[in-house]
């Protein structure tokens, strides 16, 4: 569940901005967080095999992600773009949230 939950939040962080008017700026550095959640939600798919990370490193990827979320949604603030500010706070809020409620270990089978 919790990939799923991080692959609409990446995907969402890839589109969102091109509806709803961010500056180019703003697209670039959301669409790029974006891609890289999009590539972290895959690696969590399986927890064995070429292409997958250690659930430590992937809940300290969780966390950086979700700061970085958080410290663009302030510089865009700064910078007075307020519509920026508002999405990416939206998307740092839902990647803690999303952190907050997994329980980071082994899945058993």
């Amino acid at each position: 569940m919790h990939a799923a939950l991080e692959l609409l939040t990446a995907s969402t962080l890839i589109a969102v901005p091109f509806v709803i008017g961010l500056s180019l700026n703003a697209t670039l550095a959301a669409g790029i967080i974006g891609v890289a959640l999009f590539g972290l939600a895959v690696s969590a798919t399986d927890t064995e095999g070429r292409g997958t990370l250690p659930i430590s490193a992937h809940a300290s990827y969780d966390a950086a992600i979700a700061l970085i979320l958080l410290a663009a949604a302030v510089v865009f603030g700064l910078a007075g773009e307020i519509t920026a500010l508002a999405f990416l706070l939206a998307a740092g809020a839902a990647q803690l949230t999303l952190n907050s409620l997994t329980r980071y270990s082994p899945a058993h089978s």
